[in-house]
């Protein structure tokens, strides 16, 4: 299956055909900033793991992990591991 069910905890959260929001997790920390990292070289920074590690101390020092969340959701839309949400309405 997908890495993605994983990351997300997803196949501890399905039930049958159904998904128990109960028992979904969010990911690790350390998944959010190694996939921020990643999206970081793909625009060649050449930014250290340690940079975004430190970058991403400072973001959640004035706001919440879900709005860190909310951001590496919205890089695995980028990079095309999730679909955008209009393509999820279409099908």
């Amino acid at each position: 299956g997908s890495p993605l069910k994983y990351i997300f905890g997803i196949s501890n959260a399905m039930e049958g055909e159904e998904m128990n929001f109960e028992k979904f997790e969010l990911p690790p920390l350390k998944v959010m900033v190694l996939a921020i990292h990643a999206s970081a070289q793909k625009l060649n920074a050449n930014v250290s793991v340690e940079k975004v590690m430190d970058k991403v101390d400072e973001f959640l020092e004035e706001h919440s992990v879900m709005e860190l969340f909310t951001i590496f959701i919205e890089l695995l839309k980028i990079g095309r591991y999730l679909p955008e949400d209009a393509e999820v309405v279409e099908e």
